[in-house]
C-alpha cells in the first residue's frame, strides 16, 4: 500500500477526528477487526457487530473509521477514531481516491471457463516488462478485492485481476476497487444460474463488464461464442477487439495442432502472420492464449514479444 496519513484518509472520507493523530501514517486498511495484523492499519468498521478490542491490542497504533459507537477504548491516542455519518459511503469513497492514485493499464478477465488461465498468461507476459500485481491463482471472490488493491503502490505499473460472476453486480462491484481499461470474456456457459436465475439473467450479469470497462474502455471478446453475442453493445463506444477462428476475428486461429508438449497454430492480425505455440494441450488454450496476446498488446506489448515468451508459461 501506498502510505497516507489519516489527515489525508480524514479529508477524503469526510471524517471527523474523535481521538489520536491526524499525523499518524497508515500502511494497511482492512474492514474486519480480526484482519487487523500489523500496526499502523486503518480499520473501517463495516460490520461493529464483530469489533472486539482484543483483535487490535498487539498491532498498536491503529485507527479505526466508525458511523456508531464503539464504546471506551482502553488504548488512549494510541487508537485513533473517526467519525463519520455512514461507514459504507466513506470506505467507498476511499476506494475511489485510493484507486485513483494509479495512472497504471488495469486488465479484468471474467468467463465461465479459462479465465483463470487467461489471466495468468497474460500476466505471465506482463511482468517481463512491467511490475505487475494482480489476482492470485482462482481466488476472486468480492472478500480479497480490498486486499488486491491494497497491493498497489507507487512501484506498481500494471494490474491483471480475474473477476467471476457467482450472482448479478459482481463485475460491478469489482469494478469500483479496480476501474479496469480493458475487460476480457472468455466464454459464457450455462452456470451459476442459482443465483441469476436464468441463462439470460447470466449472460446479463457477465455483460457487466461493458460499463465496467468505461466509455473509452477496450472489450476483448471470443467471437464464437453465442452468448457473447447475445451481450449489448449498441451504446459502447470504446474499443471491441475480437478473437477466434472465424474471419470475422480480429485475432484468427488456423492450422491448429496437437504438437509434443502443447499447441501449435497462425495466428493473423493486423494482415500478418505469426507462429504460437502454447506449452499445455486443448484447442481452448489456444483462445486463452489469443485473449492474452491482444491484452498484452493493448498495454503496448508487440505481438512477437509476447509470443516469444508463451511458451515459458506454466
Amino acid at each position: 500500500m501506498k502510505k497516507l496519513s489519516i489527515g489525508t484518509i480524514r479529508k477524503v472520507i469526510h471524517g471527523s477526528l474523535v481521538k489520536g493523530n491526524d499525523n499518524l501514517m497508515i500502511s494497511s486498511v482492512v474492514t474486519q477487526a480480526k484482519q487487523v495484523e500489523s500496526s499502523n492499519t486503518l480499520l473501517f468498521l463495516l460490520n461493529p457487530r464483530t469489533f472486539d478490542w482484543r483483535f487490535i491490542k498487539k498491532y498498536l497504533p491503529c485507527a479505526i473509521v466508525t458511523d456508531r459507537p464503539i464504546g471506551h477504548c482502553p488504548f488512549g491516542n494510541n487508537c485513533t477514531i473517526i467519525k463519520v455519518n455512514k461507514i459504507k459511503e466513506s470506505y467507498y469513497d476511499f476506494i475511489d481516491f485510493y484507486r485513483n492514485q494509479f495512472d497504471i493499464p488495469v486488465i479484468a478477465v471474467t468467463g465461465t471457463c479459462g479465465k483463470t488461465t487467461t489471466k495468468d498468461m497474460t500476466r505471465h507476459i506482463l511482468k517481463h516488462f512491467y511490475k505487475t500485481e494482480g489476482t492470485v491463482k482462482s481466488t476472486n471472490g468480492e472478500s480479497k478485492h480490498l486486499s488486491y488493491l491494497m497491493k498497489l503502490n507507487d512501484s506498481v505499473e500494471a494490474a491483471v485481476y480475474e473477476t467471476a460472476v457467482a450472482a448479478p453486480g459482481y463485475i460491478k462491484k469489482s469494478s469500483r476497487y479496480f476501474k479496469p481499461q480493458i475487460g476480457i470474456i472468455t466464454n459464457i456457459g450455462i452456470d451459476h444460474l442459482d443465483q441469476c436465475k436464468t441463462l439470460e439473467g447470466y449472460i446479463k450479469a457477465k455483460g457487466e463488464m461493458v460499463k465496467a470497462v468505461g466509455e473509452k474502455g477496450t472489450l476483448i471478446l471470443n467471437a464464437d461464442d453465442d452468448n457473447i453475442k447475445k451481450i449489448s453493445l449498441e451504446d459502447f463506444k470504446g474499443k471491441i477487439i475480437y478473437y477466434g477462428v472465424g474471419e470475422n476475428a480480429d485475432y484468427q486461429a488456423s492450422n491448429i495442432e496437437f504438437v509434443p508438449k502443447g499447441m501449435s497454430y497462425i495466428l493473423t492480425v493486423n494482415n500478418k502472420r505469426y507462429k504460437v505455440f502454447i506449452p499445455g494441450y486443448g484447442v481452448h488454450q489456444v483462445y486463452n492464449s489469443m485473449a492474452a496476446i491482444a491484452a498484452a498488446y493493448e498495454v503496448g506489448i508487440s505481438y512477437r514479444d509476447s509470443i516469444k515468451l508463451l511458451p515459458s508459461f506454466k
